[in-house]
């Protein structure tokens, strides 16, 4: 059987996923099925012999089995400790450097007791301020245990793909006890190097560019503002800010191209490369996608000692084996299926589509090597797209239409600002600071460049498509369907086929993208996000977006960042902030820091016309929005005497208000009366947003149904 491993690799990756999302009776039932497709096929000569049923037979049982362990295993020791709020007494060993998000700092330690009973897992622990403390050194204290995720099940299948089940947090750091490491631990230097590489980049390029070079380098965001963060979004190179396959490809062939350059022996240009790949592993904490990469290049190389080519098939179907045994729950990190389909979109169609592209040799030798190192980064930057294109409409809320473009012109210029950078860290470790200065400031001007293309383009109007636009979804499934049929049809002369079918794929791609783009301008979206006892009302139309409020608890500035992620909005066409009252006040600083706005009135009021016939009357204690012949009152204070209210304005179509159902208002004038509130209300006749960012799909006739936005 040719590609054993990557029959393994799919069926394994397929069966994990699968066994997450199921009861126990079920994942009996795979089981036992498995086990009886097994038993027959290996009685049965002809699928004996052809040996792909009984090996995916085989490894369903398997992953049956290590699943009902390591699940069993999870949960007899996460169970007790799932009581939000409950304190326990932990004995730990951090293995992790401290990451700052949201004004927290968090750790991730190793439990070696807890509640004075041995209990090892790995925990996600969160302080107001960094420890005095170094990775490996053993901690002691009284947390407060939580779930992780446990009000987002997109946030809880993230930390369970990295084995992250439990988090805890404490506000008393005086009362810890913290003691040395004990032992010898190879991690330690491992993450001493890393946090050497964060703190030279950080004192050599003290600003954003260096916090970009960062994330280049380890995918270490913590300097990178949300602004910036929301432009590689949108324009699809997120990926180039988080550690994956490019990575570890670029250092590696970087490492053997410089080994060769010394004129070395063979072997040692083979196998040193190997250990650079452990240790790159290690130094990105063994992330999914490396670790496929990493794999991948470590059979490359051991393939040339051994004078072996290694099958790239093979090798990814042995990376994702691996991944999937020792965490099942990594079959649902979404980073790893992105790479799996990307490698395998280069490996198999890449090199056929820069054929059918590269037919003419120019004359000239520098033109010839800017054209086809063009056609080459294409070829790859549109194989990619098309492979994962399924996958970014079943994971993701938008689908960037520049991402190609972008690419494109991306890749290359950040492989070289982390080739200088990273040369420029190893420069400043051997004490020549004098010829690293040089390459710090030559790689932040291209990280500068780099910012400002993708700022560029995420400005752009309609660069994005919801993917629950139905004729992109049905694009985005057929379209790899096609581009894999085609290119492997046993035909010898169908580079005419090739063609119509590119032509086609491109005509209707444009043809979704223009009828997609028509369709978002005629629609209106006002959001509720999950904000607690706070009052904040985003309004979508079209391409643009206002923020009416921006009040509530410490989660609600990233639950109006997320709703900004779901529609592709770059900016704020308006921000309005009635007073510096928390309920509609606490978050005004990050909104300004986070996103470019054109408009803000902070405790003004009066009139505000804004595109695409938008208006909002700002008021104190209230607004009024007229959008494409639908209307919204807003009130901020639940006190307020609505009796006070204009005539007008009592016959909206809408009326939000926080907290309570407001005072003296006339509830039949109204379509819908929303109360923001994240507790549940007895009245029947109201809505209650409660802790889901909820929106309503507002039609010219100004009725709508409230509905969650996930």
């Amino acid at each position: 059987m040719k590609r054993t491993f990557a029959c393994i690799g799919a069926a394994a990756l397929l069966t994990m996923c699968a066994l997450t999302s199921v009861n126990t009776f079920t994942a009996k039932a795979v089981f036992i099925t498995a086990f009886v497709v097994l038993f027959i096929s290996l009685i049965i000569k002809k699928t004996r012999s052809h040996a792909a049923l009984p090996v995916i037979a085989a490894t369903v049982c398997v992953c049956c089995v290590v699943f009902a362990f390591y699940g069993f295993s999870v949960e007899k020791k996460t169970c007790a400790l799932d009581d939000r709020g409950k304190t326990h007494h932990l004995i730990c060993q951090i293995i992790s450097l401290p990451v700052a998000d949201n004004g927290r700092v968090y750790y991730t330690v190793k439990t070696e007791e807890i509640d004075g009973k041995p209990n090892v897992q790995k925990m996600r622990l969160s302080f107001k301020e960094y420890l005095n403390a170094e990775p490996f050194d053993r901690l002691e204290g009284d947390f407060h245990t939580y779930k992780l995720g446990a009000f987002s099940s997109e946030t809880e299948t993230y930390y369970c793909s990295k084995g992250l089940f439990l988090g805890g947090y404490t506000d008393k750091t005086e009362n810890l006890i913290i003691t040395g490491k004990i032992g010898f631990h190879p991690m330690y230097y491992v993450l001493k190097a890393k946090q050497f590489v964060i703190d030279t980049v950080s004192l050599c390029v003290p600003n954003e560019y260096g916090g970009l070079l960062t994330g280049f380098l380890l995918g270490e965001k913590g300097r990178v503002s949300e602004k910036t963060l929301n432009a590689f979004s949108l324009i699809g190179s997120y990926h180039l800010l988080a550690v994956s396959g490019l990575h570890i490809t670029v250092w590696t062939g970087f490492v053997y191209s410089f080994l060769r350059a010394l004129k070395l022996k063979r072997k040692l240009c083979n196998s040193l490369p190997i250990l650079f790949i452990l240790f790159f592993m290690a130094l990105t904490g063994f992330n999914p996608p490396v670790v496929r990469a990493g794999v991948l290049m470590f059979f490359v190389f051991a393939g040339r000692l051994s004078d072996r080519e290694a099958d790239s098939i093979n090798s990814i179907g042995f990376a994702v084996t691996l991944l999937v045994v020792f965490n099942p729950f990594s079959a649902l990190s979404k980073s790893l299926w992105l790479s799996v389909f990307a490698a395998l979109g280069i490996i198999l169609v890449s090199g056929r589509i820069y054929a059918v592209m590269n037919k003419k040799e120019l004359k000239n030798r520098l033109l010839e090597f800017i054209k086809t190192f063009s056609l080459q980064s294409f070829a790859v930057s549109l194989s990619v797209t098309v492979f994962t294109l399924p996958l970014t409409v079943l994971f993701f809320d938008r689908f960037s239409l520049v991402t190609p473009i972008a690419n494109l012109v991306l890749i290359e210029i950040t492989s070289f600002a982390m080739l200088l950078s990273g040369f420029a860290v190893l420069l400043f470790a051997l004490k020549l600071a004098f010829a690293a200065y040089p390459l710090f400031f030559a790689s932040s001007f291209l990280a500068k460049v780099i910012s400002d293309f993708a700022a560029f383009l995420s400005k752009l109007p309609y660069i994005t498509l919801s993917t629950d636009f139905l004729p992109l979804k049905i694009f985005a499934l057929l379209t790899p369907f096609f581009v894999f049929s085609v290119y492997f049809l046993k035909k010898r002369n169908k580079e005419r086929l090739i063609k119509i079918v590119s032509t086609a794929i491109a005509v209707s791609f444009v043809f979704i993208s223009v009828f997609g783009v028509l369709t978002e301008r005629k629609r209106v979206r006002i959001y509720i996000p999950a904000v607690g006892d706070g009052m904040s009302v985003a309004l979508v139309y079209g391409n643009s977006a206002s923020l009416i409020g921006c009040g509530g608890n410490f989660f609600a500035y990233s639950s109006v960042c997320d709703i900004m992620k779901k529609e592709g909005v770059a900016k704020l066409d308006f921000l309005f902030a009635p007073t510096n009252d928390r309920f509609v006040y606490s978050f005004f600083d990050e909104l300004r820091n986070g996103f470019d706005i054109d408009m803000i009135k902070e405790c003004e009021y009066g009139l505000v016309k804004l595109d695409d016939g938008v208006s909002v009357e700002c008021r104190v204690d209230f607004a009024y929005i007229s959008c494409k012949g639908v209307t919204a009152l807003i009130l901020f204070n639940p006190d307020y005497n609505a009796a006070l209210l204009p005539e007008e304005y009592s016959s909206a179509d809408y009326l939000f208000v926080r907290g309570s159902e407001p005072v003296n208002y006339k509830k039949d004038g109204f379509s819908s009366v929303i109360v923001v509130t994240d507790k549940k209300g007895d009245s029947s006749d109201l809505i209650y947003a409660g802790d889901e960012i909820m929106y309503l799909e507002a039609e010219q006739n100004g009725r709508a149904r409230l509905e969650t936005a996930n």
